[in-house]
């Protein structure tokens, strides 16, 4: 029950961020393109809110990352697929990298970050906090 509510809550918090435009109105920026992981496949482009990601705090209600698809469709705008919760690896206080309902998060060490992406507007087989999504395409993979 406190997952499902958990996931809601991020559901929630990022629902009308389906627009980019929504995004970019609340202070989210371009971060980087379409990033495709060797061996594992999209991910996606990533938009941050530097606010958020710099407060050292995890919270669902305020993601500090999203990532979108770039745009397959003729409005030419991008499709939000995933959420991120990320914390700078050095305002992590903790000895081991933080989780969120059991899943660890990932250091990704080129963006000085601990993250874990949810994905809650794409479905993923490869599971709900995988790194890449098979269901996502960068258009070059």
């Amino acid at each position: 029950a406190a997952a499902q509510q958990a996931l809601a809550t991020l559901r929630r918090a990022t629902a009308r961020y389906h627009d980019v435009d929504a995004a970019l109105a609340d202070g989210f920026v371009f971060f980087h393109g379409c990033e495709v992981r060797p061996g594992e496949g999209a991910v996606g482009m990533l938009y941050v809110h530097l606010e958020r990601l710099m407060d050292g705090v995890i919270e669902p209600v305020r993601p500090g990352a999203l990532v979108y698809e770039p745009a397959r469709t003729a409005d030419g705008k991008p499709s939000l697929v995933a959420a991120e919760l990320a914390v700078p690896i050095a305002l992590w206080s903790q000895p081991a990298p933080p989780n969120f309902l059991g899943a660890e998060f990932q250091a990704e060490e080129e963006f000085g970050v601990y993250g874990l992406h949810v994905w809650l507007w794409r479905n993923n087989p490869e599971g709900l906090f995988a790194e890449a999504n098979p269901h996502v395409s960068c258009g070059e993979e």
